[in-house]
């Protein structure tokens, strides 16, 4: 009841509207009317009742209608009530029908399957059904009421006309079904049922049932085309666009193509962009450009087009698995934002160009390059007189995917993504296809997002992203507007809300080293990407805890986009650890080890921010182990804070300062009672998810579920209140898919970016047996040039902004709303229209507000 009543509040808010449909959509013209009203006349003819089919128990008999071509047509009847009638009406319009078979369906109402028939041979039958022979009378004249009498032909078995048909719809429903369809020049639709059927011919016959015909003269398949063929529509940032999508044909052809979109100054901004070839092949690829959006009502201001990145959106295999795979009824699953490459500045900007990929030896030092020597990649090996003349190799060798080349010498390779070190002054090359091909019958998003600066006036701003061919980039084919509200909220004060929250996401910063050869350039993207996204590369589970710089830790505690505190050490006691070695002399010595970096983070004022992560799912027999732990630690420390994963209800004495619990217990009384205790004491209750929990009823973060679940945790967030999210690894895959490594040189590697489908090569598994999952612990990607952001990534974001916004309320107004999306770890709601309809009415609170920053 509570939902309901906020559903009603929000709906007498805000009006939804649909937009008037496009020029571009077909318009349709009512042709013929049939006989109306329905039951006015029934037919001309005369029946008889000659024969019963079975009664249940005894054997009847029937017309033969399967077999010797005796059947005419076979159609379901009974939407006008009379079944027997509006079969005998259909036999009216078959000139050699001498009789029909009527099999009831067991529904209610009652319909059935009406077989008209040229011959009345007689066959024994187990079926329920009636006989009925048919005498035309050419002299009687059929009633049709308000109708003409006439229909286009529907006949299923002449010309194949219908090509697809739907129920339950209206007009409008079915006028948009037919732009859809290539071949679909007109539709009959039945009032009664709602039965809609497009027609690809339109020959007219003679109609007893009240059935209307609609035609169109404009037979067009470029519905908001992007190019003849192409049909294109917005999709919210919480759906998978997958590679067998086509528009929704409830809203396709009446709703305009444009985002419309509500944010702030500093938060990041986004939209998904879906176009699906029909079934054409198209040779040249296509480019994306964002406009600059200009401020409108008259006043001066812009946000300019270089704050936003257009990406093509690829998809990643996902295995079967027990739990969570295959809910969409789909093995590639879209996830990884690709750059799309943008034309080269030859005269041919179709033709590849090539990026710098890996230096060699400069100024005394070693570089990396292209493995070519190990794992049959190399092509070919041939003496040049310049780079160029290599690149001009590549180009006529359809399996070249790179070059490395001192000028002299040029390597084709096959794989660009195992670098290696070398002594050698070379460059690597990765040859680069630039613009998105659009394949026939696929369907592909792209991705259009960026932050909004925060000196950004509030107020509505307009623009526009353009499609164009590369071949001819002054020929728009695609324009999409954009309406952008900025809302009048002060983004530095969300900003440092977003900031405040724990965060605590695990990150395998030695695999980055590895397959980047220790670009100290792209691993910098990767720790300013993460802490972007609000999940900073922070070091859990992993000895890089008390390796790492403390540049880096001072890094991921600064900036915008900093998070509050730090893990200094990881001893990780679990479940399988031994209480009987846990003893005093086992403490002392982890903490001694752990000492010198306490002293380094003294004294660069650090130690107030962070914490030591000692216990990982430890059962509640390990309580006297936290105690002893523990203990010691704030005997020791008393700066430090203490973090343990434990998922038990704590004694109120215990020494534990960050309280990490997998959040579907946080629905326990005894654990809200624990949380409600320690943070009135000061402390801190996090909450955390993982392969767990394991039914799919829960959200989480894998591949193959739906995205809204990753926008909905930081929901959960606030409506626990919960003070910050602890998750074990963001990268696993890098080091531990199963294509991670390369057998031939048993180095990790970059991926290789998509191919023409978008289909990425990764293998997603994680994990064995009862523990399955598609990327469990893994939320982006070892690209070519560096992070592969994903969509969950993305989700991720936008929720944490949300969570930042909502923060801005009070806290018993905070949970009230979080509660329209999500009431408890099983039971949210999730829809598009709800979703903005809340962050709205969140805005609305907040415009013109003095916050608390």
């Amino acid at each position: 009841m509570e939902l309901i009543l906020y559903v009603m509040y929000f709906l007498a808010l805000f009006t939804l509207t649909t937009p008037a449909a496009t020029s571009n959509c077909p318009e349709y013209k009512l042709i013929h009317t049939g006989c109306m009203p329905y039951n006015d006349s029934v037919y001309c003819g005369k029946i008889n009742n000659t024969l019963n089919g079975s009664n249940g128990s005894t054997i009847g008999l029937r017309y033969a209608y399967d077999s010797g071509g005796r059947m005419i047509t076979s159609t379901e009847v009974g939407s006008g009530g009379d079944i027997v009638a509006e079969c005998a009406r259909q036999c009216e319009t078959e000139d050699e029908c001498v009789g029909f078979v009527l099999i009831p369906s067991d529904t209610t109402p009652v319909t059935a399957r009406c077989n008209t028939v040229n011959e009345t041979a007689v066959v024994s039958t187990r079926l329920v059904c009636t006989s009925y022979s048919y005498q035309h009378d050419k002299n009687c004249q059929i009633h049709c009421g308000d109708g003409d009498g006439y229909m286009y032909s529907e006949a299923y078995s002449l010309g194949s006309r219908p090509v697809v048909s739907a129920s339950n719809g209206g007009l409008l429903q079915c006028s948009q079904l037919c732009d859809r369809l290539n071949t679909c020049k007109g539709y009959l639709f039945d009032n009664v049922g709602g039965l809609c059927t497009p027609l690809n011919d339109t020959v007219q016959v003679t109609a007893v049932r009240p059935i209307q015909s609609y035609v169109t003269e404009k037979i067009s398949n470029d519905v908001k085309d992007a190019e003849a063929n192409v049909i294109a529509w917005t999709a919210h940032t919480t759906e998978h666009v997958f590679e067998n999508d086509v528009p929704d044909m409830s809203a396709f052809c009446t709703q305009e193509l444009e985002f419309d979109l509500g944010s702030l100054q500093g938060h990041v901004v986004s939209g998904q962009l879906a176009l699906r070839n029909m079934g054409v092949e198209i040779s040249t690829p296509f480019q994306f450009h964002v406009s600059d959006l200009t401020l409108q009502g008259g006043k001066a201001g812009m946000i300019p087009k270089e704050t936003f990145t257009i990406r093509q959106i690829s998809s990643v295999f996902a295995q079967e698995s027990q739990k969570y795979a295959n809910e969409f009824g789909s093995t590639w699953y879209p996830d990884a934002l690709e750059e799309i490459y943008p034309p080269s500045t030859t005269a041919n900007n179709t033709s590849p160009y090539y990026q710098l990929a890996c230096s060699g030896k400069q100024e005394g030092v070693n570089g990396c390059r292209f493995s070519y020597d190990k794992g049959g990649r190399l092509l070919n090996s041939s003496s040049v007189s310049s780079i160029k003349e290599c690149f001009a190799l590549c180009n006529n060798n359809v399996a070249c995917l790179g070059v490395s080349t001192d000028g002299k010498t040029c390597k084709l390779v096959n794989d660009t993504s195992i670098l290696i070190d070398t002594s050698l002054t070379i460059l690597s090359y990765r040859r680069v296809a630039p613009g998105l091909l659009l394949l026939p019958n696929i369907t592909r998003g792209v991705w259009f997002s960026g932050r909004i600066p925060l000196n950004v006036i509030p107020g509505t701003y307009k623009g526009n992203i353009t499609m164009t061919s590369i071949l001819n980039p002054d020929n728009i084919v695609l324009n999409v507007p954009i309406t952008l509200r900025i809302w009048n909220i002060n983004g530095t004060c969300v900003q440092n809300k977003f900031k405040s929250f724990g965060k605590a996401w695990g990150f395998d910063h030695s695999a980055v080293q590895q397959i980047y050869q220790n670009n100290n350039s792209i691993f910098n993207k990767y720790i300013t990407t993460m802490s972007e996204h609000g999940t900073p590369a922070d070091a859990l589970a992993t000895p890089w805890a008390l390796q790492r710089p403390i540049s880096d830790i001072q890094e991921l505690l600064s900036g915008p986009y900093a998070q509050p505190l730090f893990n200094i050490a990881f001893i990780g006691i679990s479940n399988t650890f031994p209480i009987s070695k846990i003893t005093n002399e086992f403490i002392n010595e982890i903490l001694n080890n752990i000492a010198p970096r306490i002293a380094e983070l003294e004294e660069a004022n650090l130690l107030q921010y962070g914490y030591i992560y000692g216990f990982d799912e430890a059962g509640q027999a390990y309580e006297d182990v936290v105690y002893k732990l523990f203990g010691e630690i704030k005997r020791r420390w008393p700066q430090v804070k203490t973090l343990g994963v434990l998922n038990w209800a704590l004694p109120s004495d215990i020494p534990v300062d960050i309280w990490v619990v997998q959040y579907e217990f946080l629905e326990q009384t005894p654990f809200q009672i624990v949380q409600k205790n320690m943070q009135a004491n000061g402390k801190l209750v996090w909450g955390y998810h993982c392969i767990s929990p394991t039914s799919p009823v829960y959200l989480n973060t894998f591949l193959d579920i739906p995205l809204f679940k990753s926008r909905l945790l930081p929901w959960l967030m606030a409506k626990k209140g919960v003070d910050g999210w602890l998750y074990w690894y963001t990268n696993w895959g890098f080091r531990h898919a199963p294509n991670a490594i390369d057998n031939s040189t048993n180095q990790l590697h970059s991926l290789l970016h998509a191919d023409t489908s978008g289909h990425l090569s990764y293998n997603p598994y994680v994990g064995s047996g009862d523990q399955f999952s598609n990327e469990d612990g893994n939320i982006m990607y070892a690209g070519a040039d560096g992070p592969i952001v994903t969509l969950r990534m993305q989700n991720l974001q936008s929720g944490f902004q949300d969570l930042a916004l909502l923060s801005m309320l009070d806290r018993d107004m905070k949970q009230e709303i979080a509660g329209i999306l999500v009431r408890n770890a099983m039971n949210y709601t999730f829809n598009h229209t709800l979703l903005e309809m809340t962050r709205e009415r969140v805005a609305n609170l907040l415009q013109g507000k003095t916050l608390s920053c």
